[in-house]
């Protein structure tokens, strides 16, 4: 069992993910100040702490010391969001210093990360150097929504870290030899289970340092891409906005409205690690043919910013399926 801290957590992606999509996590206690995301967290997971200030869990994070396995978090995108003014380091909303003053204290054995794909050309430079610093073999991956065959695309930044001597301290870490040029069997191999995660058709990108790579473009002129090329309109068949490579994904990138997908079948959903083990079928199902307007729902404001906020689980799913796998092999 992988005993997980979930840091800024929302509505409890990670925790749903590692618990209930995957199986054979834990969560140890949660880190949310949103009193309407600390309701939901309160409904599912009635039991287990909550604490409201990312802060004040830095200050006192060593007493989960030992008793953690993996930090997960998708810290606050907004300094480094195209969306906004990007002011990095200087924006009061920069906590990665605070999840990094925890991953210290707590020395977990894996770290999960996640935030927006602007993060490659701002601050995730930094974030992997304090990851390395600390004694943490770190990449990156940019795993879209659409990865997990969802209908839309929304690019993300994940970021795992992988260290073998937790609950050492940094300099014993870093005093260390390491074989195969400082990087090790597991680490490396959860990240090469990563990178093949939904590789034909996500448009994924691994970055290492400053460096990205493209581990098979969507915008590539490939029949198996997401957005291969857009159709004509006499090549929709009635149905707007749909990528010609895969009729059942809508196009991303269309001005148009998104028509309602086809029932696929079972044969193009993406393995896992390229093993035996693979998700045999879709989370999603077709968008049904309805505008994006509903009435009547309670707390639906708070529902939609809390859903807007969330990372995709099904995602988050397939890399701590991942590590689950590395850590017990």
């Amino acid at each position: 069992m992988l005993r997980m801290l979930d840091l800024f957590s929302g509505i409890g992606g990670f925790s749903y993910a590692g618990e209930k999509l995957v199986g054979g996590y834990e969560t140890v206690a949660f880190c949310e100040y949103d009193k309407h995301a600390q309701k939901v967290l309160r409904k599912h997971w009635p039991d287990t702490e909550i604490i409201d200030d990312v802060r004040e869990l830095a200050n006192d994070a060593e007493r989960f010391r030992g008793s953690v396995d993996i930090i997960c978090g998708g810290y606050p995108c907004q300094p480094f969001s195209l969306a906004g003014v990007r002011r990095g380091d200087q924006d009061d909303r920069h906590l990665w210093p605070e999840m990094l003053r925890i991953i210290q204290a707590v020395r977990p054995t894996w770290v999960c990360g996640e935030n927006v794909a602007g993060h490659i050309s701002m601050g995730l430079d930094e974030v992997l150097s304090d990851l390395e610093a600390e004694g943490y073999q770190a990449r990156c991956f940019v795993i879209p929504a659409v990865a997990a065959d969802a209908y839309h695309r929304r690019d993300r930044c994940w970021i795992v870290g992988y260290s073998e001597l937790n609950g050492s301290s940094a300099a014993a870490v870093r005093g260390g030899p390491q074989e195969d040029g400082g990087r090790s069997s597991k680490g490396q191999g959860v990240a090469e289970q990563s990178a093949r995660a939904g590789r034909p058709r996500d448009g994924q990108k691994v970055a290492t340092g400053a460096r990205t790579e493209t581990m098979g473009d969507a915008n590539e002129s490939d029949s198996k891409g997401v957005n291969s090329r857009k159709p004509e309109p006499s090549e929709q068949g009635g149905r707007q906005g749909l990528a010609s490579g895969r009729e059942d994904v809508p196009n991303a990138d269309s001005q148009r409205l998104q028509g309602v997908g086809q029932k696929r079948d079972n044969e193009g959903s993406a393995g896992l690690c390229g093993g035996e083990a693979r998700w045999e079928k879709s989370f999603w199902e077709p968008e049904p043919a309805v505008g994006r307007v509903a009435n009547g729902i309670p707390g639906r404001v708070h529902r939609l910013r809390q859903l807007g906020n969330s990372i995709v689980p099904q995602v988050a799913a397939r890399i701590l399926w991942a590590i689950k796998e590395a850590h017990n092999g």
